[in-house]
């Protein structure tokens, strides 16, 4: 009885190791960190690193990460974009104004380059720039839906709804299941007055993300 007793005690605390162990092995982050472990050196598993602490809301561990990640000679666009996004959630807009800057200098076609630049340009109230930037997104022919998004707000912006409409039309024809182009062209639509088409388009976009704050404010009316 007694060394059944330990053989079962034995299995079971073998089961708990190798369930715990599992466990943690399917964690993205402890993934993450194995892979800059064995690969120090390579600007790819930093990138993917800091990505992934940005997600988790480490904005300044993930800005650590972005640096190793964007050591010369290499330069990559996703770490660039994610260095902007993280100087950008940790407040240092101006910092992050002159990194996009000089990312779209290497990568003058790279999307979401493209929409942060975009937006950075709309915030701070460069127009000349922000002009700029949207004609060279329009001249993609393929937008992603951010920064199809973003080019449509300047268009409505800029009193050009039809445009902004067209455009947003367009890019759900390829992604009709993301909300924010949902989102945005119900904006759009409410903004010509045309409150039906408006409230259709902000329902779909809550019912394919239900926490959608902004489609939710433009189905109640609040601007």
């Amino acid at each position: 009885p007694r060394t059944r007793l330990l053989a079962a005690g034995s299995l079971a605390l073998l089961a708990t190791l190798s369930l715990s162990e599992t466990r943690r092995w399917a964690d993205p982050l402890t993934l993450q960190r194995r892979d800059v472990r064995h690969a120090w050196h390579h600007p790819v598993t930093w990138r993917n690193l800091a990505w992934e602490r940005l997600g988790l809301g480490h904005p300044e561990r993930a800005y650590r990460s972005f640096h190793q990640a964007l050591r010369p000679p290499f330069l990559d666009a996703g770490a660039c974009a994610g260095y902007v996004s993280t100087l950008l959630t940790l407040g240092r807009d101006a910092e992050a104004l002159r990194a996009t800057e000089r990312a779209l200098a290497t990568f003058p076609d790279n999307a979401g380059l493209l929409a942060l630049g975009i937006r950075q340009a709309r915030h701070s109230g460069n127009w000349k720039r922000l002009e700029e930037l949207v004609r060279q997104a329009e001249s993609l022919g393929i937008l992603t839906p951010e920064l199809a998004c973003q080019v449509a707000y300047y268009r409505g912006a800029r009193g050009q709804p039809e445009a902004a409409e067209a455009l947003l039309r367009r890019q759900l024809g390829r992604y009709p299941g993301d909300p924010a182009l949902w989102d945005y062209l119900g904006w759009v639509l409410a903004k010509q007055g045309r409150g039906q088409e408006a409230a259709a388009a902000f329902r779909e976009a809550l019912r394919l993300d239900p926490g959608n704050e902004r489609a939710r404010q433009g189905l109640d009316g609040r601007p």
